[in-house]
């Protein structure tokens, strides 16, 4: 059974027209510019009420929360709308995600209108949690137009371009020759059409996800799509380089190059397990993330878990611009040193990786 990811306004008792709502929002992004001298997208709708004849008007719980901004696309509203249905069928779902209720766009920008979830950000102890949710979306089937970028297609929201926002592609095969025309001045080439297209996260980020009670809720969209698989390995490398403070690391397409390797070079069985520890390796770094010293490195010792991406997290760290590193693990497949056997070990020197 398809997915609809039509955008019908839902009738919500107290929630005014689209009309008011963009100048509730508009109102309220001038006041906080004004006050704290930075935007804002987001806006929290209560509803007022009286409280008696004579009394001072008070004000409801949140009804909704609007997303706006030039920004704001109906493809991130109807990427949110296509996840909510298919965890309205899982049975136990590993997240929940806002119900959007309404969406549209202006000449300024566009609108989202989605339910209110009362809630904490996440932490790094939640990082299980978001493991599970990463893997249940890369699961995800993608829509059956088969459209690139977010669904119902548009242009793709993602870091390998500057500011964010990439082509809109009708094929991988428009993608691949797109990309290899920028990468031949490298030397490079890179064959997408070898990837399965999947579901992919860009901002992994624990700001991107909120505990409501015993739940956890996916709550921005913006980055999300299906791509080439490619993409969501390259969005892992950068989230887990981001967990290890690597701030030199530019976002390029010779990235995309590495990523590729990675997802094709351990396809079939091992594919989808891999994406599964990466999840749980960005999990674990950032649990350890106060152990990293935060200054611009110099050179470091990187214990991983999976042997098989050495190779490609050390000449990660060298784009990063480090000097010196030891990338290590040891047999059994911990991310150190071992003390009692063998230990695989890329070293980073002068430029040279050697294994």
């Amino acid at each position: 059974m398809s997915i609809s990811t039509e955008i019908i306004p839902r009738a919500i008792p107290g929630l005014p027209s689209r009309e008011v709502l963009a100048v509730l929002c508009s109102a309220h992004s001038y006041e906080h510019h004004k006050q704290n001298r930075v935007g804002i997208s987001h806006f929290i709708y209560r509803p007022t009420k009286r409280r008696g004849l004579f009394k001072k008007r008070g004000t409801s719980e949140p009804l909704a929360l609007i997303k706006f901004g030039t920004h704001v696309t109906l493809g991130e509203a109807r990427t949110q709308i296509y996840v909510f249905q298919h965890l309205k069928r899982d049975p136990s779902p590993p997240f929940r995600v806002a119900e959007v209720y309404d969406a549209w766009e202006e000449r300024v920008g566009g609108f989202i209108v989605m339910e209110y979830i009362p809630g904490l950000a996440a932490t790094a102890m939640d990082g299980p949690r978001i493991a599970a949710a990463i893997h249940w979306l890369l699961a995800l089937p993608p829509p059956d137009d088969g459209k690139l970028g977010p669904v119902g297609g548009g242009p793709m929201r993602h870091s390998l371009w500057r500011d964010d926002e990439g082509p809109t592609y009708e094929s991988v095969e428009q993608m691949d020759t797109h990309l290899n025309n920028v990468l031949k001045y490298q030397g490079l080439t890179v064959n997408l059409s070898a990837d399965p297209i999947c579901f992919y996260h860009d901002d992994i980020d624990l700001r991107n996800f909120l505990v409501a009670g015993d739940h956890l809720y996916v709550i921005d969209f913006e980055h999300t799509g299906f791509a080439p698989a490619s993409f969501m390995s390259y969005s892992l490398i950068g989230a887990f380089l981001a967990a290890l403070h690597v701030h030199r690391t530019e976002r390029q397409p010779a990235m995309l190059v590495a990523a590729a390797v990675v997802m094709q070079e351990f396809h079939s069985r091992y594919y989808w397990h891999w994406k599964c520890q990466s999840s749980a390796l960005l999990h674990n770094f950032q649990r350890h993330r106060p152990l990293v010293n935060p200054a611009r490195l110099r050179g470091m010792v990187l214990g991983i878990t999976e042997p098989e991406i050495g190779s490609t997290i050390a000449q990660s760290i060298r784009d990063g611009g480090l000097e010196r590193a030891l990338v290590v693990c040891e047999y059994e497949k911990l991310d150190e040193i071992s003390c009692a056997g063998p230990t695989w070990v890329w070293e980073l020197k002068d430029g040279e990786i050697t294994k």
